[in-house]
């Protein structure tokens, strides 16, 4: 991405422009493909371009016509804008093509319109100012509901139904799942032969570290390991089971954030797919029960995400500091590579602003070289003002 201090210096900045090179109007199944255009060519790749993506009306019953998180990439700073996605057109090039895979729904749904429009444009859009807005910069599909069929689908669904545990109360917060089958109302569970391994993966915090996590009561053919926190459906069974996430006491006084999600569970004897479904954001708060000190408002810095993968596509890490800096905090930083791959070793600075979350966006070139793999390493070093999490001192990207 071309830096900001750069952007705002140009008085000509690229102007995005989006279409279609293919039908507008597509059945389910069939695939938009949407190109991002600029009115020239660049020197350098253009990154980050943001494109906001959403579904009008369809389907209601099985779910997007559309998975975006299939399409592009999360946009730096904003991770968690789900709908915003990323794209980049390379050096050299006044154009993309991208393919938009749209998936059949399993009953009759309405059709539905594929909405596109390009995010930022304009100066007070940090990350997102380094480009213009061409005409046409909004355009939209649709998708025509096609023949349906009725897969076998076994889905659970994952749902926090109290999102807060106290760290020395004996309440805590209380997660549960719940299986269904499509089409079958009421579904009466699992039967003899059958199972499924439902893994929960918790990110923010960890069992056992942060907190305990057992289940309530004893449902019929549902049992839980611990170790693994993995919830296992053996037929004949219940279809509910509810288990209870205790905050363990620590020495800090911040809060924390817990997220918990379900990957794809583990099926046998199970006819047709199984899903593993969250609903809502799965996040718990964890609240502790310390005074705060002195010593504790020192913000602790972390890398908290990193991305890339291949010579030509930027290396990006994203940099956290909690609690976030009242001022903006300078953090020193040092870049290791393996390979000749256009990225600059050496030691850095990385400034985290106020909002406490700052990205490196390390370029990598494509010389067309057949050479080794290597790697791209950001290490962050202890400095005035501030902690490191030794956890997450260093990632690596491999290129």
């Amino acid at each position: 991405m071309l830096a900001v201090s750069e952007v705002q210096g140009q008085q000509d900045l690229p102007s995005i422009t989006l279409g279609f090179s293919g039908p507008s109007d597509v059945e389910e199944g069939d695939t938009i493909k949407l190109t991002i255009s600029i009115d020239k060519a660049l020197s350098s790749p253009l990154e980050g371009i943001a494109v906001y993506i959403s579904q009008l009306g369809g389907s209601v019953h099985d779910g997007s016509y559309i998975k975006l998180k299939e399409i592009g990439y999360a946009c730096p700073g904003y991770e968690d804008f789900e709908n915003d996605r990323c794209f980049t057109i390379p050096a050299g090039k006044k154009s993309i093509t991208v393919d938009i895979p749209t998936y059949p729904t399993t009953s009759f749904e309405r059709d539905a319109k594929i909405h596109f429009g390009v995010r930022g444009g304009l100066p007070q859009y940090y990350y997102r100012n380094h480009y213009s807005l061409g005409s046409p910069y909004i355009v939209q599909a649709t998708v025509r509901d096609g023949p349906d069929v009725k897969p076998e689908v076994t889905t659970v669904t994952l749902r926090v139904l109290d999102a807060t545990a106290k760290e020395g109360s004996s309440r805590g917060a209380w997660l549960g799942l719940k299986l269904s089958k499509l089409g079958v109302f009421p579904y009466g569970g699992l039967t003899a032969g059958q199972s499924l391994r439902v893994p929960l993966v918790f990110s923010g915090g960890q069992p056992g570290t942060d907190f305990t996590l057992d289940m309530i009561g004893v449902p019929g053919g549902v049992t839980f390991d611990s170790a693994t926190s993995t919830v296992t459906f053996t037929g004949p069974s219940s279809t509910e089971a509810f288990l209870d996430l205790r905050a363990l006491d620590d020495a800090d006084a911040d809060d924390e954030t817990v997220t918990v999600a379900v990957p794809e569970p583990v099926a046998s004897g199970i006819t047709g797919t199984v899903e593993g479904r969250r609903r809502g954001n799965g996040q718990i708060r964890l609240i502790d029960d310390d005074e705060p000190t002195d010593q504790q408002t020192e913000p602790q810095v972390a890398i908290t995400a990193a991305a890339g993968g291949t010579e030509g596509t930027a290396a990006t890490f994203t940099i956290q500091a909690h609690p976030a800096p009242k001022t903006p905090l300078p953090v020193s930083v040092t870049v290791d590579t393996v390979g000749d791959f256009g990225v600059a070793a050496g030691s850095r600075t990385v400034t985290i602003p106020t909002r406490g979350t700052a990205t490196l966006t390390l370029s990598t070139t494509d010389d067309e070289v057949d050479e080794a793999d290597g790697s791209v390493t950001l290490t962050v070093n202890a400095g005035d003002g501030y902690t490191v999490l030794s956890s997450r001192s260093s990632s690596t990207v491999a290129i």
